[in-house]
């Protein structure tokens, strides 16, 4: 699975109700959150497909509206309401004896207002795009990436120890430092903040956010970040 989950997550997507689904007469495709009148594809379109009997096709069809009803459309992470649900799955998972481990981390990139009002917004939008690829390198496997607001993105490392999690956390700003980033041929430097919670027990994505954040407001540009733990 793309934007680092496991085989397990695809049937988790399905738990959740995200992806296509025949409508009740067979005649279009729709996913969670699409607006009236855009299921992803005509309707029309579908059910030629469905008359000429091509599997093939609407195979592609169903995996393409699983895909924008599942990941954020400019950087391929997953989108805020799927990657929330499946935060919270995994919170609650045990993975076996002994207390529960897990980290929470918040993404935020800085001067990104400075970048759209010098270059243009298509600029900021590619050192999104930049940033989320830097992150996706830097995490391991079965860790998730997610886009919780307009400028933040989360983290979250299931089962990490907190010495793993702020590894992972001080490689993720070092990396996104050292980007290659010229917008209209002017080397710039894109960074972040980092606020990260440890989880030891289960958690409303809430209160895991709302800590993980408190910590991103107080970090200072020049320093590292701290991980506050959560018990209850």
């Amino acid at each position: 699975m793309s934007a680092h989950g496991t085989d397990a997550d695809e049937e988790l997507l399905g738990d959740l109700g995200v992806g296509p689904a025949l409508g009740d007469e067979g005649d279009q495709l729709a996913f969670p959150g699409a607006e009236p009148g855009e299921p992803g594809l005509p309707g029309r379109r579908v059910r030629d497909v469905l008359a000429r009997g091509d599997d093939g096709e609407l195979h592609r069809y169903r995996q393409e509206l699983n895909k924008s009803g599942t990941y954020d459309r400019l950087t391929g992470c997953l989108n805020g309401p799927v990657f929330t649900s499946m935060v919270e799955r995994r919170a609650a998972r045990r993975p076996g004896p002994g207390p529960r481990s897990g980290a929470f981390l918040i993404i935020h990139p800085e001067h990104l207002r400075s970048i759209n009002m010098r270059f243009g917004l298509e600029w900021g939008d590619e050192a999104l795009r930049l940033i989320v690829s830097t992150i996706q390198s830097s995490v391991r496997e079965e860790d998730l990436i997610g886009r919780i607001g307009a400028s933040m993105f989360g983290v979250f490392l299931s089962g990490a120890t907190e010495a793993e999690a702020k590894e992972i956390g001080a490689r993720i700003r070092t990396r996104i430092a050292q980007v290659y980033f010229a917008p209209k041929g002017t080397e710039d430097v894109l960074t972040i903040k980092v606020g990260g919670v440890m989880l030891e027990n289960e958690m409303e994505f809430s209160d895991m956010f709302r800590s993980a954040e408190q910590h991103l407001s107080d970090a200072q540009d020049d320093a590292g970040f701290e991980l506050t733990h959560l018990h209850s």
